[in-house]
């Protein structure tokens, strides 16, 4: 401290300068190109989090959609193989079923952009995978000469999966036109399962 120099001036003197804050203003241009840059950001954030919500959706559709075309085609392939009457009459209803279901579904789905001719999708791949070893399977039956037999049991299995499929989307969907659709053709197709479920070949010609 210097002489004649008080206290308090000393004081002042070595106490740290006040660091001024720096202020940024916005307003004009700027402030418009940031609010339309977040603007831009969030709506492509919606815009992915709605896709990624459709696609689940459609994805159980979709691969519906493929279960029952190709369920039809072995239904289809089947029935001049068939010795049972009582199975045979079985297939016949089930393929008039599958039919009505194809149709009336194809329509219901384009109001979820699923074109049911165009399926290329995973689910409808692996379905597609699933058909050829019942088909394969079915071919060495006929061989074999158990097809009715075999086919009864892969028919059982094949429905009930589908059932289940059915079942799932029913639970998970607001759609009073689709949960109709699955209500009719769920109760239509249990009929054929449980037709299939206890089909016994012996008691059967």
């Amino acid at each position: 401290m210097q002489p004649n120099q008080t206290p308090i001036d000393y004081l002042n003197q070595i106490a740290p300068t006040p660091q001024k804050r720096l202020s940024v203003k916005l307003g004009g241009p700027r402030l418009w190109i940031l609010v339309g840059v977040a603007a831009f950001v969030l709506v492509v954030i919606a815009s992915i989090v709605a896709n990624s919500i459709a696609a689940s959706r459609r994805a159980p559709l979709e691969q519906l959609a493929a279960r029952l075309q190709y369920t039809a085609t072995i239904v289809t392939n089947a029935q001049p193989n068939i010795k049972s009457s009582s199975l045979s009459a079985t297939n016949s209803s089930l393929n008039l079923n599958l039919e009505q279901a194809n149709t009336s579904l194809s329509k219901l789905l384009v109001g979820y952009s699923i074109n049911t001719k165009q399926l290329t999708g995973s689910q409808a791949k692996q379905e597609k995978t699933n058909a050829d070893a019942i088909s394969a399977a079915l071919e060495d039956a006929r061989l074999n000469a158990v097809f009715d037999r075999t086919y009864a049991t892969q028919m059982n299995y094949q429905l009930s999966i589908s059932l289940s499929l059915m079942q799932k989307i029913y639970q998970s969907s607001g759609d009073k036109v689709l949960k109709k659709f699955l209500s009719d053709t769920y109760n239509n197709l249990k009929l054929a399962r449980d037709a299939f479920a206890n089909y016994h070949e012996t008691s059967s010609y």
